[in-house]
C-alpha cells in the first residue's frame, strides 16, 4: 500500500474510533519518515492533536487530547518527542527526550501516565490476562 493511502486509512480509522471530525491536516517528514499531523474535534468539545509516521513494517501514532483551543505545550512536547534509535529500530516517544544511548532491549513508546501493555494475545474475556 502506498504511503499517502496508508496515512489516509489510519487517519480515517483514528477519527472514526474517536467519533471525531477533522479540523486540519498536513503531511510531514520527520527523521526520514513520511507522516501526517492532524487536528480533530469531538462532539463533547475535546480537541485531538495526532501525528502518524510510517516506517518499513510499522506505523507510529502519537496523540493527545485537550479542551478546545490552542494545543497545550505538554501535548506539543509529547508529539515532538518521537525519535528513532541509532540502529533505525523502534521509535521512542514520551514526555521527555529519548536516551542518547540505546538500551539493549528496545523501549516501548507510551504516553505519560499510560500503562505498558504486555506482549501476547489478550484474553477476549476481558479479565486482562495474556496468553
Amino acid at each position: 500500500m502506498k504511503t499517502p493511502l496508508l496515512l489516509d486509512v489510519f487517519q480515517r480509522a483514528s477519527l472514526q474510533a474517536l467519533n471525531a471530525t477533522l479540523v486540519s491536516a498536513h503531511d510531514l517528514q520527520l527523521d526520514g519518515l513520511p507522516g501526517r499531523e492532524f487536528t480533530a474535534s469531538t462532539p463533547d468539545g475535546q480537541q485531538i492533536a495526532a501525528r502518524l509516521l510510517v516506517a518499513p513494517g510499522r506505523v507510529y501514532s502519537l496523540a493527545g487530547t485537550y479542551p478546545q483551543g490552542q494545543t497545550p505545550e505538554p501535548v506539543q512536547r509529547f508529539l515532538g518527542s518521537f525519535a528513532r534509535t541509532a540502529d533505525s529500530g523502534p521509535g521512542v516517544g514520551g514526555s521527555g527526550p529519548a536516551s542518547e544511548t540505546p538500551p539493549s532491549t528496545p523501549p516501548r513508546a507510551r504516553a505519560p501516565g499510560s500503562t505498558e501493555v504486555p506482549g501476547g494475545t489478550a484474553d477476549p474475556s476481558g479479565d486482562g490476562r495474556t496468553r
